[in-house]
């Protein structure tokens, strides 16, 4: 086919470019291994094998030193600061100890980079993912090289070193008085600087990272900057040496970030490439680029980030005849286009509004805003136009939030993920349009329909890891229940593909038991809020329905009966509901923070009646709860403990643990197991525990 012509004179370096991409995904992702194998077999009479296996040795070798060395638990030594990120009531210090990177709190200016400080702290290393699509906070910092999280327990400064700042210092003075510094101060230097209200603003709809300078904006600069060179006449070297030179001061004016030093790097290259004649393709030099950077940086093969980089970079490419012939606007706008349909399984929530007007969007915040952010740096005369531009575009943007019809997408599996990228690619190359609209409907259908559930006939309840917190989900073929919401909650059902929950109960007003209720009843459909009707749930109106003692009623498979609060009480945990739930030939009896007050009225009322074969333990294992007459009178097989790892409160309190192990019943922890899933299958009938994070403690 003469569209892949652009393909056939590519020179064979992005072939071994995407070997060692292959091979870098299978060594986080073991699935990727065969189909790295039957790359490589597939294009053996292709590839240099010396060089194939090399790097990858290379790699390797990287791979296993920073994924598996070890950490230490304490620091006492002098250490240099790195960097200091500033936000809007503390910062955020890191530093670097034995060739690795550790952050602790401070408060606002009191350090700066290059500062030499002595430290004797507790190192606390991240945890990873324990539920299933949630945020993976050992990932995120590996990928920026930083271990762990320090508890200070004694610092001194020792002395302020030399520092570079002394450009940013004489901008950051100039733009202090504009009324447009927040948006100049972003665009500059890459700072978090635009007001709170706006950045979730622009957070939310998926464009904040348009106000750091990426290859978008300096390819509009460099476009500007040719012109008027061209103009001046000037000589083609000369060109180059200045705009390597535009280059390397926004490398210094973003503390050498990642994205400025690959689009310098690739720069640089295709000058020593045009240099040398040595009839490299931009497709090889983007190999060339990506493979330096992985081996001066290797934390990098952790950046989910960095790999959507080079996937939208390669698209581009691979995709370059639909931009054949068009002038650099028009170009730009299906280059916004492209990257929207690149990044869109990768992203959450989605506005539709917003992804229509997109690639004009891009355009505006890359083009016009960027370069009036210089001009107005250069003429602090325009600031009041400048400021009037970037408050018109927030005020278009803030009324799109608000009426555009938002959307969220299902987190896609990696596999599913790669199937799509394959999918684009046959739609675009296949000509015949039937082809092509097979492939979008099997697009829509993966990102758009919410996840299939393989095992229908399986009924669900998993205690979510949502640190020192509650969150209980409830799945079956036609009923879906949560129980508390802390931290992640809504994420969780989000990625899972759930829009609408039957019940949301609520048992009482603590944060660590309703953070996200809020969020959860404004983005999903929650057709009842059941709450203890001795509490009040700030934020919460509507569907509210107050539970007394004694009530009773079902959802699906799911028979509820409720047994407290019997009575108000002083103490607001022992106003939590608390829920006893029959599941085929299983009890299961959630009680909430309650203490020994409540649970000695329920043994009096209920009796024998309490007995159930799984106990959420109260109040996280507190010592106020779960006493020795309420365990015996309970006689449960399993108990289930909602704990942060390592909490300041020292849950669960090991006079429980012994409490329970003495009368044999079995403890799942979520502070060391992660997220513990019950499954019944309805056609074995049959109760299995699955413990899917446990081998990452």
């Amino acid at each position: 086919m003469k569209i892949l012509d652009h393909i056939s004179r590519y020179r064979d370096l992005h072939i071994e470019g995407y070997a060692i991409f292959l091979f870098i995904l299978a060594l986080r992702f073991y699935w990727v291994i065969p189909i790295f194998f039957i790359y490589l077999y597939y294009l053996r009479k292709k590839i240099s094998w010396y060089f194939i296996w090399a790097i990858c040795l290379i790699i390797l070798v990287q791979y296993v030193f920073i994924s598996f060395r070890d950490v230490p638990k304490t620091i006492k030594s002098q250490v240099y600061i790195t960097h200091v990120d500033q936000t809007p009531n503390y910062d955020i210090v890191t530093i670097k100890y034995h060739m690795m990177k550790f952050r602790f709190y401070a408060q606002k200016d009191q350090y700066q980079r290059n500062n030499l400080i002595f430290l004797d702290a507790k190192v606390n290393q991240f945890k990873s993912r324990t539920i299933f699509f949630g945020f993976d906070l050992k990932t995120y910092f590996m990928s920026q090289g930083v271990m762990g999280e320090l508890d200070i327990n004694e610092i001194e400064f020792i002395k302020s070193n030399f520092s570079f700042n002394g450009l940013k210092d004489i901008i950051d003075e100039r733009t202090d008085h504009l009324k447009s510094k927040d948006y100049i101060k972003a665009f500059i230097f890459g700072e978090k600087s635009i007001p709170i209200e706006e950045r979730q603003t622009y957070q939310s709809l998926g464009i904040l990272f348009l106000f750091s300078v990426s290859g978008l904006h300096l390819y509009g600069l460099n476009i500007l900057v040719k012109k008027m060179m061209f103009y001046f006449n000037l000589s083609q070297k000369t060109q180059k040496i200045i705009i390597l030179s535009i280059y390397l001061l926004f490398l210094y004016l973003y503390d050498f970030s990642l994205t400025i030093l690959r689009i310098s790097l690739l720069y640089v290259f295709h000058w020593i490439n045009e240099r040398f004649y040595l009839k490299y393709t931009h497709l090889d030099l983007i190999q060339v680029t990506f493979l330096c950077l992985v081996i001066i940086n290797p934390y990098l093969m952790y950046d989910q980030g960095v790999l959507i980089v080079y996937l939208i970079l390669n698209f581009l490419v691979l995709l370059n005849p639909i931009l054949y012939g068009e002038n650099h606007w028009i170009k730009r706008f299906k280059m916004s286009g492209l990257i929207q349909l690149i990044i869109l399984p990768f992203r959450l929530t989605a506005n539709l509004v917003i992804i229509m007007i997109s690639p004009l969007i891009i355009l505006f915040l890359s083009g016009p805003a960027f370069l009036f952010a210089i001009l107005t740096l250069i003429t602090t005369k325009l600031d009041f136009y400048y400021t009037y531009m970037m408050e018109w575009f927030f005020l278009m943007i803030k009324r799109v939030s608000d009426y555009g019809f938002h959307f969220f997408l299902p987190a896609l599996s990696p596999i599913k993920i790669m199937l799509y990228f394959v999918i684009i690619i046959v739609c675009f190359y296949m000509k015949k349009s039937i082809y092509k609209v097979l492939g979008i409907i099997i697009l829509c259908f993966m990102i758009f329909m919410p996840s299939l559930k393989p095992y229908e006939s399986k009924v669900k309840v998993m205690m979510l890891d949502v640190g020192q917190g509650d969150s209980f989900y409830f799945e079956s073929r036609n009923c879906k229940m949560m129980i508390d919401t802390y931290q992640g909650s809504l994420d969780f059902l989000q990625n899972r593909g759930i829009y609408t929950l039957d019940y949301l109960f609520l048992t009482h007003s603590d944060t660590d038991h309703i953070k996200e209720a809020v969020d959860i009843t404004k983005y999903l459909e929650v057709k009842k809020i059941a709450i203890s009707p001795y509490e009040t749930y700030p934020g919460l109106y509507g569907k509210l329905f107050p539970l007394k003692s004694d009530d009773s009623f079902t959802c699906g498979v799911f028979d509820i009966h409720v047994l407290g609060p019997i009575k108000s009480y002083d103490h607001n945990n022992d106003n939590s509901l608390v829920l006893k739930i029959k599941i085929h030939d299983k009890t299961f009896l959630f009680t909430g923070d309650i203490e020994s007050d409540a649970e000695e009225d329920l043994i009096q009322k209920y009796g024998v009646s309490l007995r159930s074969d799984v106990v959420k333990i109260s109040h996280h294992g507190s010592v106020t709860s779960t006493s020795e007459s309420f365990i015996k009178l309970l006689t449960p097989k399993i108990a289930l403990i909602s704990v942060g790892t390592q909490n300041r409160f020292g849950f669960p309190d090991e006079v429980v643990l012994d409490r329970l192990r003495r009368h044999h019943v079995e403890i799942y922890r979520t502070d060391i197991m992660g997220t513990v899933i019950l499954t019944y299958d309805e056609n074995k009938r049959k109760w299995t525990v699955h413990l899917p994070f446990e081998d990452d403690f």
